[in-house]
């Protein structure tokens, strides 16, 4: 059975199910239609349930409440930050309170395309585990070492999953150009973000590794970036997705050593990386420090499945 039904309700659908856990209800309309601007999509005023069709996303007031209209008479939404998604009926909600005040669409022939496009690539990423999922023994461990940290699933057997990822700051060699990082040459101050070293997990349980890597760097220092020499395909591939389809991860693009984009020095960073997949390095998601905010971290924390060391 294709990930991606015909029918965009069950697609819809099957993406709300995979974004739920700390989000407001704008941040999940977000997530499920990978678009973060929805204030630039087309825009009409709301008549009745009649004039929706599937994928509409709809605003109450000044933004106080956001839902998207999955067909059938039903919305899909949040009621609260932290709250499940669920699905309930349009006309129930009416009962309670006035009709959204603006509707935006995503169903243009063009916005259909990219909205099925982008759920089909939430809904391929399903088999990424959550804090559900850990068993109940394993704890995420964040460890310091001399210059980052060293972030793993840690479980008292060998049942646990397995995997771990690496993050480290720059020496005042490295960050002033004049030192070498991991034989490459001079690196730069990279916008002061930490750097992913190593990295290597069973399928399905690195990306909450990097999502808490991420949070971490935010949280101590300027962001995370992906290595500056060396990145692999499915490397490269998990930057992309946080490029591309994760409304809650910030983007900040680095310049490269010879100052080609802004004339300051603390933004510099070696593109090595970036080189190897494009000449168009500016384009490339490995150009970039990323910043996100601790929401991992904090329903990692709220069923005591964070351990800092």
């Amino acid at each position: 059975m294709s990930l991606l039904h015909e029918d965009i309700r069950d697609s819809l659908v099957q993406a709300g199910q995979q974004a739920c856990g700390y989000m407001n209800c704008k941040l999940f309309v977000q997530t499920v239609t990978g678009i973060p601007k929805l204030e630039d999509l087309p825009v009409r005023s709301f008549v009745s349930e009649v004039d929706l069709v599937s994928g509409d996303v709809l605003k109450w007031g000044m933004g106080t409440h956001w839902a998207i209209y999955i067909g059938d008479g039903d919305i899909m939404e949040v009621e609260e930050w932290g709250a499940e998604s669920r699905i309930v009926p349009l006309a129930e909600v009416l009962e309670e309170m006035d009709p959204p005040d603006m509707v935006f669409s995503t169903a243009t022939p063009q916005r259909e395309v990219l909205l099925r496009e982008y759920i089909k690539e939430l809904l391929l990423t399903e088999v990424a585990k959550g804090p559900q999922d850990l068993p109940k023994d394993t704890v995420i461990s964040v460890t310091d070492t001399f210059d980052g940290y060293y972030i793993s699933y840690t479980s008292p057997g060998l049942d646990g999953p397995s995997g771990a990822v690496t993050i480290a700051g720059l020496s005042p060699e490295e960050a002033s150009g004049t030192g070498v990082h991991k034989e490459i040459g001079p690196i730069g101050n990279c916008g002061g973000a930490l750097i992913v070293v190593d990295s290597g997990a069973e399928k399905g349980w690195g990306p909450m590794l990097y999502d808490v890597a991420m949070e971490y760097a935010t949280l101590k220092a300027n962001g995370l970036t992906p290595d500056r020499g060396v990145v692999s395909p499915d490397a490269k591939n998990v930057w992309d997705y946080y490029l591309s389809n994760r409304p809650d991860v910030t983007a900040h693009q680095l310049d490269d050593l010879q100052n080609t984009l802004t004339p300051q020095d603390d933004d510099n960073c070696g593109q090595w990386s970036a080189d190897g997949y494009t000449d168009d390095w500016i384009n490339s998601p490995l150009s970039k420090r990323y910043t996100k905010p601790p929401t991992t971290m904090d329903k990692l924390k709220a069923v005591g499945k964070l351990v800092e060391e």
